[in-house]
Order: structure tokens, then sequence, then C-alpha cells
């Protein structure tokens, strides 16, 4: 007795323990996020722009006492805006004395924190009152429709800089940070190819996503600087008239072999993959598109099924002389110029105007792709190639990327198509503030379509084809949204003729998490569901039919139980499966949220939907008829495990392509983001409130029936 009430008085102790802990902890962050409101609310009364800018301009002001000064600092470092990080920086010395009067000097202790928070450090209290503070929307419209150039004065490539910027009358900038100030529709980085750091362009993609403002930005860099200037010089010369696809199998695809296919003009000419034919064709194209598999040093095929040799691959050396192509290569690893014989470096230095690739590996496959139509050709001069990488990069930030990671060599502003490859024939404005489009297109593939005026509508939809709000939480693979300035810049796919898009300020009520549901259910129930590919799913459809035979045969042969005494789970197993398989019948042409294609035999789908039923009812029966908890576990788990395998493989897969870095050759850890658990673990979650319901249902003793 005297045990169990000294264990009592030690939980109770724990609880109220963490219950004054978490009541200290939510009092701090309130009274921090009060603070920094009051903080906004006095700057913005006295100065210009939103409550960042009004605090730099505090800061600035020599007028105003330190302390006030220093408040606004720490008010800065709280809100972690990125915009802030220029005017931090040029008040900081490094130098921390032991002791500072706040009223004295500014704080250079304070300055450190705050640059740190604004630099992507963690706050810990942050999200409990940040959504709180008043929404400034306003800054974020402040583009300019300019280009400035950015590079250090230490760099070797400087003074190409300076001729840049002398030549087209641009402003010069040392740092990208300095960006933010100017906030410029172009940037032009130019840097000695061991300064293109990981770590350096990791930050630029930190300050895109921070500030939520995605400048095109092309960085111009060579073996050497006279390569880099001509790379610079190939700035109007790109075109689209030879156009290339090229790839190792592609099983999500339904690419089954090693392909090269000319795209030119919509003939859709398939080459067999080989090292011959790829030089070939990249010494003829204008525009080369390749995925599946490459790395820093060179683009391979063979892979999938082991027959990999030293032929199966390009390198540095292997590279023609090209014409002023854009190379395209959204996949694993492509972009790291810094590296011994880089494929990127290689591909601009024998004449490519442009190379779009990634830094680090994307865990699932992010690319928008229409059957053979891929992004940039429908580039023109006011949707560059710069552009068209950031509406990908911000997309791929919902999908697979904690950061954005697709990086150009090249300049921002080249782009393909010499017309606008569309015509608006009506753009009208509709009552409750909605906006119409009506336009036509010749183009059969993803369209680059700018919609003036459009960055202050959040909601946007295409009839026949999806629709977008800009705070969404999922990927969708059929639209792809950026506001750059007052403007909105979308790809999507097209096959033609007639388009419209309607736009409205704010999504209809509840759209944000209706959305999110249907894309949670489209990935589990429809994308993933019979796939044993992308989450390598041993297929637990089979594995569920053999147990359930199992437990069947154990029930009815060695217990001795009628198949009656089970009807009731048959009948909502059997119901389930309907459901799910109509659910997977409604929504395979329609689904968003991933690229990957869906087109299985009415085979598999028959078994896919036996093994739904021989889960759920194998689940229900062990449930039903065990007295021990763990065995009731089990059977939960019998029955969500197509779920659980597919979230216990993201959580464990992602987790250590972010923590191991040999696995991936990732430059940093923890780059990919888990996006595709959270879509697991929702459909996961319910199933198993289902499935216990149900249980507790069939569990519950029945009422006798009257005489």
């Amino acid at each position: 007795m005297a045990a169990k009430t000294m264990k009592y008085r030690i939980v109770s102790a724990l609880a109220i323990g963490m219950g004054v802990f978490l009541l200290f902890f939510a009092v701090s962050a309130f009274w921090i996020g009060y603070e920094v409101r009051s903080q906004c609310r006095n700057a913005t009364e006295t100065y210009s722009g939103d409550c960042v800018a009004a605090l730099v301009q505090l800061l600035d002001d020599e007028g105003n006492g330190f302390r006030e000064r220093n408040n606004a600092i720490w008010a800065l470092g709280q809100l972690g805006d990125s915009r802030a990080l220029p005017a931090l920086q040029r008040y900081y010395t490094g130098d921390i004395p032991p002791r500072e009067p706040i009223d004295e000097t500014i704080s250079q202790y304070e300055l450190k924190k705050a640059i740190n928070l604004t630099s992507g450090g963690v706050n810990a209290v942050a999200w409990l009152w940040r959504p709180w503070l008043p929404k400034e929307e306003e800054a974020q419209k402040e583009v300019r429709d300019t280009t400035v150039v950015v590079a250090q004065k230490a760099d070797p490539y400087y003074a190409l800089a300076e001729k840049i910027a002398q030549e087209e009358d641009l402003e010069l900038l040392e740092e990208f940070t300095d960006v933010l100030e100017l906030r410029p529709k172009h940037v032009i980085l130019v840097a000695a190819p061991e300064n293109l750091t990981a770590e350096r362009l990791l930050g630029i993609g930190r300050v895109y996503k921070e500030a939520n403002y995605y400048p095109a930005v092309g960085i111009i860099s060579g073996s050497t600087p006279e390569k880099a200037e001509q790379l610079w010089a190939r700035r109007d010369l790109a075109k689209a008239n030879a156009s290339y696809i090229g790839g190792d199998v592609d099983i999500l695809q339904h690419v089954f072999e090693p392909t090269i296919v000319d795209i030119s003009g919509g003939a859709n000419r398939e080459i067999s993959l080989n090292r011959a034919n790829l030089v070939e064709a990249l010494r003829q194209a204008d525009y080369f598109y390749y995925v599946r598999h490459t790395g820093p040093r060179d683009w391979s095929w063979n892979e999938q099924y082991g027959q990999w040799t030293e032929d199966d691959q390009l390198r540095a050396e292997h590279i023609p002389e090209l014409k002023p192509v854009v190379i395209y290569s959204p996949t694993c690893r492509p972009f790291r110029p810094w590296v011994e014989d880089s494929i990127a470096l290689a591909f601009v230095d024998k004449g490519a105007s442009a190379f779009l690739g990634y830094l680090d590996t994307p865990h699932s496959d992010v690319a928008m792709r229409h059957g053979q139509s891929v992004p940039g050709l429908t580039s023109w001069r006011e949707f560059p190639l710069g552009i068209v990488a950031q509406v990908q990069n911000r997309m791929a930030t919902k999908y697979v990327f904690d950061l954005p990671q697709l990086f150009m060599l090249g300049d921002p502003r080249i782009y393909l198509s010499e017309e606008r490859p569309y015509r608006v024939s009506a753009d009208a404005l509709l009552e409750n503030g909605r906006r119409a489009i009506t336009g036509e297109s010749d183009v059969n593939g993803i369209l680059s379509v700018k919609i003036d005026g459009g960055a202050k509508y959040g909601f946007l939809s295409i009839r026949g084809l999806t629709s977008v709000s800009e705070r969404d939480l999922f990927y969708n693979h059929r639209l792809h949204t950026l506001d750059l300035g007052v403007d909105k810049y979308i790809l999507f796919p097209h096959d033609g003729g007639r388009f419209d898009i309607t736009l409205a300020e704010r999504a209809p009520w509840g759209w944000r998490w209706s959305d999110a549901l249907w894309d949670a259910f489209d990935y589990a129930w429809v994308v993933m569901w019979l796939s044993t590919y992308a989450d390598s799913n041993p297929q637990t459809n089979l594995v569920a039919l053999a147990f359930f035979a199992g437990i069947l045969l154990y029930k009815v042969v060695r217990q001795k139980k009628p198949l009656a005494s089970y009807s009731k789970v048959f009948l909502f197993a059997l119901a389930y499966a309907v459901v799910r398989l109509a659910y997977y019948l409604l929504r395979m042409d329609v689904y968003s949220v991933s690229p990957n294609l869906v087109d299985y035999s009415a085979w598999r789908v028959a078994v896919g939907s036996a093994g739904v039923f021989a889960c759920v009812a194998g689940g229900l029966i062990i449930m039903k008829d065990s007295r021990r908890v763990w065995v009731k576990a089990l059977g939960l788990l019998l029955a969500v495990s197509r779920e659980l395998w597919m979230a216990g493989f993201y959580l464990v897969f992602i987790t250590a392509l972010n923590t191991i870095r040999p696995i991936t050759g990732n430059t940093n850890l923890w780059q990919l983001s888990y996006d595709t658990l959270w879509l697991s673990l929702i459909v996961l979650v319910f199933e198993a409130l289902l499935f216990y319901a149900v249980y507790r249902y069939l569990a519950s003793p029945e009422e006798p029936t009257p005489a």
C-alpha cells in the first residue's frame, strides 16, 4: 500500500511539474509575442512599410536611443525574417564585450542572436505566437522589374561581374543578402566554381524560402573566367528547335528501357539510349531534358537491373562541342560546379547556354511532367527559364526538399520561345472580387502563363484540370504557381486549344484542410495503393491474403468456430474494400498530389481489393476473439498494414537519407522534407480509428431478443 501511495505521489509530482513547465513555456512564448507585436506597432506608427521594414528603419535612425534600437534588433531576431539580415550584418563587428550597457551602445550580443535567427536558426517558441501577428503581405509584392549582379570582391571572377554590370548598366552587389533590400526580379550571381559551395547555395535557398521571395537567379561561372564570360555572351542564343528527353528506366513514368525521345515538333521519335546516341543527340540539341540517373560527375543508365558498365555513363570528357543548348536535369546531385570534372560545369564549358539541376538527391520524383511534355520549352521573354526554375523550386519544398535546391548556370533571363505561347481572348473581373481569364494555345505541353497583377489572388482554378491555393499544405503536380512582385506565374499541362482560369482572393472556406485530406487519401488509396516500387512495398496485399487464409483455417478447423459468427466482420470488410475500389476508380485520373503515373491492370486491382478485404477482416477477427491487449494490437496492425508499411518506410527511409550522408551523398544533413510521411500518417490514423471503432461495436454484447 505504501509503495502504491509513493508511486501515486511521484506520478502526481511529475504531472504537476510538467504542467508548471508547460504553463511557464506558454506564458513566456505569448509574452515574447506580445512584446514583438508592441515593437512592430510602435515602429510602423513612425516608419513606412511592414513591421520588418519599419524596424530596420528604426535601427538605422541614429536619432533614436540605443535602448530603442537594441529593442528593434531583438524584435527582428524574434521575427526571423531574412530581409533584416543585411541591416543586422552592417552593425555586427563580431567583438562581443563582457558587458554591454544597453543604453550606451548597439549590443553585439543581441546582433549575434538576431543574425542567427534570421539566418535560419531555431526559435523554439515562435510557432506559438507568430501565427497571431498581423499578416503583412505588402512587402512581398515590392519587386522591381530589374536585374542586379552579385559578386564578392575577393572572388577571382569579380572583374567579369564588373564588366557585366558596366555593359548592361546594372547595380553590382557584394552579398546575395543585399538583394533583399533592392528586391529585383532577376539576379546574376558571378562566382568562380570553388566559391559555389554547398553552404553558399543552401544559404541562397534559405533566403528564398524564409523571405518568400523567389527572384530568377542565374549563376555565371566556368572553369576559367574566359569560359564564364562566354556563358554570359550566349544569353541571347537559346532557342527551342531540336528538343530531346532522355533517361534511364523510370517505372513511375512507364519508361521501361533507357531511352532518348526526340520531341521536336511533337514527333516523339524514340532512340535507344547509349553513349554514342546520347552524344549525337546532345550535339544536335537546342534543349535536352535528362532524368534518372545522375551524379556530380556523370549521367548514367542501365542501373535499374544491375547491368551498368563503364559505357553506360556520360562524363565530362565525353561531352561534345555543343550548340547554345539548354540542359535541364532535375534529378540526383548534378549541380556541383565546385567538384573536379563537374558534369554541370562541363556542359557550359562546351557551349551550353544554361544548365539546371538539383544540388542534392530528392527522395521522390518531383519534376512536373505530362507524358513527353516537360517544363522550360514554352519559356518566353516575360517568363524566362530563371522564373521557370523558381516556380518549380517553390513547389519542391511542398513535397521533397526542406529548402529550394534547383539552381541554374547561365543568364536567368534566357527564354526559348520568341513569342508568348498563348493568346488571351478575355480577362474580366467578376463578382466577389474574382477574375476570369480565357485563352488559347497551340502548345501541347507544359504551358508557361504570366498573369499580370495576379499575385493578389490566393486561389486559382483551371477548368478541367485542378485548383490550388497559395497556402496549400501539399504538392500539386498539375499546377505550379509563383507570386513575384504583383504578378503570378503558373505552369500547367495543356493539350492545345482553349483554357479557362479563374482567380479569387481567398480559397473557399475549409479548402486548405479539405484539400490536404483529398491529397492524403489520393496518395495512399490511389497513387501508392498497388505500388511495389515507390516505397519498396513487399506485396502486402498478397501477404494479407495468406494471413487471412491462415487465420480463417485456424478459427474454423482448429477452434471449430462457425463462419456465420464472423458475418459482421466480413460484411464490413467487404463494404470497406468496395469503398476503396470505388475511390480508386473515381480518383485515378484526377489526383494531383504526385507526378507518378497510375495505370494498373484489372488483375492487380482485383488482387489489391481482395488484399484490402483480407487485411481488414483478418485484423478484426483477431481483435474480436482475443482477450490479450497485445494480440488485439497485432490485429489492428494487420488491418492497417498497407498504410503502416508506407508510413514506417518513409519515416525510416527519409530519416536515413537525412542523417547518413553516404547513402545519397547529400551536401548537408536534414535536407529532405517529411511531407510524404505526413500524407501517409493522415490515412494511417484515420484507418486505425475507424477499425478500432468497428471493433468496439463488434465486441459490444448484443441485447437479447425479447420473447
